[in-house]
């Protein structure tokens, strides 16, 4: 961090032309958090023959690492395709081919007459058509259905999990825990095309238990009609909860029998907050931030605000880090395996995601991303040298220096909210629980604050829901996705968190049904924050204008409320984290020009320990200009690519 260069004489060296010669010595090191670089050169008197340098950072052997989710002792099963289904138990099947990989004509015609291929939400069967089927010929699964005597299919799979641990080949290995890689392939569970009855009668038992009338329909058709008309909402809980439930139990077995057991979906967790969310992050681990599938409007940050909206709901849940490098574009990425983008935007993607942070229920702040690496994901076709360099690079950085404390603005969503969404009219379905036709998602609400924002520079760097702001004590802004609609005991945490010292805006505009006349009244009263309490700051409209000039006057607002602890040049979106008490900032250009970048900032704003005196570039152990400004502010000058990110350390010379 000081810029000091210590010269060693390592030894001398004889050698001829042509030949090799392995000289083994021993280096300074550190013996703190920090960053070293090592420059060896071969000199022949005063001149330099060659030279070459390593640049080194040293941390603690132990504290938070990102997780290597297959561990030794760990046993695999791959459950997203048809292949792994049927592997569990093909014997007497006529299966001639041991179909690998995707999934081929044999297990595929398995799958199809088990019901488990996936299906589309409003695919329904039609008697009439006696020889089509309501499905395609998919290899992708649904671990929803249920075979066609009334089993449900996980207690299949769990009865054939056990075999394998209790007399099968795992029962002759060093077997300490069973992980799932499965499917998430629901798009919402389609009324119309459920093999027989069992499931209606089952979900008319559900009702009544929980107090409704149950189905009062006898027909088939009529039955389809009353679910999807007067309990669309009670239909996905009740198919969500059984799920949960069904992983909870398999969990529990199999830790019975003395192992461990987790689950990883497909690109995505389900979407589910509150105590069901909370059952179903005991089993879910290592799902990815899946960009390059989902990339919306071709734009990291929309991909993001999406995505991160999972997790906000649900902050237990332990998402994990894809090994993705250059999934950056989904027309350039038009096949499997097709990434060709340069190293300085693989870089920005990684530095944009893995460095983010959430709070969970119990109010404790950890990394978003706790375990690695997905199944999914790798590097494309386009893999020389330079990416190797770069890759492997990025890769000891975010697996060594994580995220540990909560640094610059958390953003709060309500899964309160997305639950008085849903109503008895079934709409749009997918993995998880869905509002009616019309309403806004937690997804959509999310997106729609967190894009502008990060665009014009505010710095978001943690996400959290409302369930959770009951045991969070931190001071952090806090950005209140959709506020004026939150409910009474909601808007009580915002206020003992805003006397507290947390600045709260709420951005946002009433529902027609949903609003809070409290809310609306608290947020009213804007004030800028002070030594004893947080500010006030409330923009009230429709999402879909919050964007250019008006995200801007909005976040010039909120920064000149709290000091102006950062400001950057046009077009920078900033992470800001805490590591080993040391503050890092991870800026990312949006842009594709590659004009000097400049960020002004209060360091002790966003960690108080912080005292600098230089600031060191990650990404090619430099020690940037700066220029300490009044009142503790420190402005940082620094070259950034086009399109590319760079990691910042801030600290004191030694």
């Amino acid at each position: 961090m000081a810029g000091i260069k210590t010269s060693r004489a390592l030894a001398t060296v004889s050698s001829t032309p042509f030949s090799e010669k392995i000289v083994s010595t021993s280096l300074d090191t550190r013996h703190k958090f920090g960053p070293v670089r090592y420059i060896f050169r071969a000199k022949d008197g005063k001149v330099v023959l060659a030279e070459k340098e390593f640049d080194v950072f040293y941390v603690p052997a132990e504290g938070n690492k990102l997780v290597r989710k297959i561990q030794d002792g760990c046993v695999t099963v791959g459950a997203l395709c048809t292949p792994g289904w049927r592997q569990q138990d093909s014997f007497g099947l006529g299966m001639n081919k041991w179909t690998e990989g995707w999934g081929g004509p044999h297990d595929q015609t398995w799958a199809f007459t088990q019901d488990l291929l996936e299906m589309g939400t409003r695919n329904v069967d039609s008697p009439e058509r006696m020889l089509t089927s309501a499905t395609r010929a998919s290899h992708y699964t649904n671990p929803w259905r249920r075979f066609l005597n009334g089993m449900y299919s996980w207690d299949w799979f769990k009865e054939k999990l056990e075999k394998r641990l209790v007399s099968g080949d795992w029962s002759r290995q060093n077997v300490a825990k069973v992980h799932v890689f499965g499917s998430d392939r629901w798009n919402g569970i389609p009324v119309g095309s459920c093999f027989g009855w069992d499931v209606f009668v089952d979900f008319d038992k559900w009702l009544r238990a929980n107090g409704e009338q149950g189905l009062k329909a006898k027909s088939r058709k009529e039955v389809v009609r009353e679910i999807s008309e007067e309990y669309g909402d009670k239909w996905q809980v009740f198919n969500l909860e059984r799920y949960a439930d069904k992983m909870l139990k398999t969990q529990d077995s199999i830790r019975k029998l003395g192992y461990d057991f987790t689950f990883e979906t497909h690109g995505s967790f389900p979407m589910a907050g509150g105590e069901l969310g909370r059952k179903l992050a005991k089993t879910h681990i290592g799902v990815g931030t899946d960009l390059f599938w989902e990339l919306r409007r071709q734009d990291m940050w929309w991909s993001l605000g999406g995505r991160i909206a999972i997790v906000a709901a649900n902050p237990d849940l332990r998402s994990g880090a894809y090994d993705e490098w250059g999934w950056i574009n989904s027309e350039q990425n038009e096949f499997w395996f097709g990434a060709n983008s340069e190293p300085g935007v693989a870089r920005r993607q990684w530095y944009a995601t893995y460095f983010l942070g959430r709070v969970t229920l119990d109010g404790e702040f950890l990394p978003y991303h706790e375990t690695g690496f997905s199944s999914q994901g790798g590097h494309g076709i386009r893999y020389d040298a330079n990416d190797h360099f770069w890759r492997t690079r990025v890769h000891n950085l975010i697996t060594q220096i994580r995220p540990e404390k909560a640094s610059g603005f958390g953003m709060v969503v309500s899964w309160q909210g997305q639950e008085r969404r849903m109503g008895p009219k079934l709409g749009r379905q997918g993995f998880g629980l869905f509002p009616e036709d019309g309403e806004d998602d937690i997804e959509s609400l999310c997106e729609k604050v967190y894009v502008p924002l990060v665009k014009q520079g505010l710095p978001i760097s943690f996400v959290t829901s409302t369930h959770a702001l009951k045991n969070w004590k931190g001071k952090n802004p806090l950005v209140l996705v959709d506020a004026v609609n939150w409910e009474d005991w909601e808007i009580e945490e915002v206020k003992r968190l805003q006397k507290n010292g947390a600045t709260v805006i709420s951005i946002g505009k009433q529902h027609p049904k949903l609003a809070n006349i409290k809310a609306a009244e608290f947020f009213a009263r804007e004030r800028s924050a002070d030594k004893k309490q947080g500010g006030i700051i409330s923009w009230e409209g429709n999402l879909d204008q919050l964007n250019g000039i008006t995200a801007r006057h909005l976040c010039s607002r909120i920064m000149d409320a709290l000091g102006n602890p950062l400001s950057t040049s046009r077009g920078l979106a900033v992470v800001p984290f805490v590591s080993n008490d040391h503050l890092f900032l991870a800026v990312n250009r949006q842009g594709d020009d590659s004009t000097p970048a400049t960020v002004t900032v209060k360091p002790e704003f966003f960690h108080s320990k912080t005292k600098v005196s230089n600031v060191v570039s990650l990404d090619d152990g430099t020690i940037l200009p700066t220029t300490q400004l009044d009142s503790g502010t420190v402005r940082v000058e620094f070259p950034l690519e086009d399109a590319s990110g760079k990691v910042l350390m801030f600290g004191k010379a030694e």
